[in-house]
């Protein structure tokens, strides 16, 4: 028994760090959105592209602002410090590939820690993805902003537990 209740502590602290290990790099950040954070290239599709664009975006403030999530809005002005990106692309016809992507970008950090190396790319703290095949176009919109959505719930409930 005295053995018991030392390696069922460490067991929980262990599993407690591991569990926050995978949003660590949240911790302490304030988001930034500006006028490029959320983008979308449907193909041949402007307005659905505009449409899915606009869509996702309106919701992360929404949500963010309802959760009490900080983040700064920044319009034509170009984040400073952790933008928020959210991505979506699809080919054009049918069947349709699509592919849809959020990261978190670290600004201050690069893949190369040499400074004469020409990689200029900074550091994603925070990514997910999502990607599928669609048969058909109907509907495209609709489930691709429900894709986007889901993306953002996960990085929200994420951003939430690490701060």
């Amino acid at each position: 028994m005295r053995l018991f209740f030392p390696l069922l502590v460490t067991g929980i602290l262990l599993n407690f760090c591991a569990a926050s290990a995978e949003t660590s790099n949240l911790t302490g950040t304030t988001l930034c959105v500006d006028d490029e954070s959320f983008t979308a290239d449907i193909g041949s599709l402007g307005s659905t592209s505009s449409s899915v664009a606009q869509s996702l975006y309106d919701y992360f403030v929404a949500s963010a602002k309802a959760q009490g999530i900080p983040f700064e809005e920044m319009g034509a002005t170009t984040c400073e410090e952790y933008p928020l990106t959210l991505n979506f692309g699809a080919t054009t016809g049918t069947p349709r590939a699509w592919s849809g992507e959020l990261n978190i970008w670290d600004l201050s950090a690069y893949a190369s820690p040499n400074t004469k190396n020409n990689y200029t790319e900074a550091v994603s703290i925070w990514r997910s993805a999502s990607y599928g095949v669609l048969a058909s176009n109907d509907g495209l919109a609709v489930y691709l902003i429900n894709e986007g959505k889901t993306i953002i719930n996960s990085f929200l409930k994420d951003y939430k537990s690490a701060n």
